[in-house]
């Protein structure tokens, strides 16, 4: 699990009103990452779909929410997603634009930055559960089972993949 923060000066202009915000990410198109997770990091079709969902209730409870809290951390699937819609680079600025007004900063290290811990972490995910909770009726629910993920990490070895492996170095010597 990992958090998110932003930074002060994203608060000056608050993006889209929250109802608005909410037909915005209810409307994200994330059919692309979606096939790359399952084409390219083996995740099956309905999980990477699931998880989608469970990332568009995180990026609501943190527009919601944001304020009144200093971390609400995803659960690590959603983080995944998450990491994946970064890469998107200018969507994930569009998106931030219009949902937060600025950019939605994530910060990898919590609980292992020395001035947060493991239990911090857990703290503040509880916080996130709870939240989910009072806005979906139900918990962030781990997705994957241990088999989806091994299928995920056999698909990923044997996969034929495009040949983007940069040469080997020149012997120097």
């Amino acid at each position: 699990m990992k958090t998110s923060k932003t930074s002060a000066s994203s608060f000056e202009n608050q993006g889209l009103s929250l109802t608005e915000a909410k037909r915005y990410i209810d409307a994200i198109d994330f059919s692309m990452i979606i096939k790359k997770m399952v084409e390219h990091q083996g995740w099956l079709q309905k999980e990477a779909e699931a998880v989608c969902r469970l990332y568009k209730n995180f990026l609501f409870i943190n527009k919601k929410y944001r304020e009144n809290y200093s971390a609400l951390p995803p659960s690590e699937e959603v983080d995944e997603f998450w990491h994946n819609h970064i890469l998107d680079t200018m969507n994930y600025r569009k998106d931030c634009e219009m949902i937060f007004g600025a950019y939605f900063d994530h910060y990898p290290y919590f609980g292992i930055d020395g001035r947060t811990t493991m239990k911090n972490l857990e703290s503040a995910f509880e916080t996130t559960q709870k939240l989910h909770i009072k806005e979906f009726g139900e918990p962030v629910y781990q997705i994957t089972s241990n088999w989806s993920k091994l299928i995920a990490f056999l698909k990923k070895q044997f996969k034929i993949r495009p040949k983007r492996i940069a040469a080997e170095a020149l012997n120097h010597s």
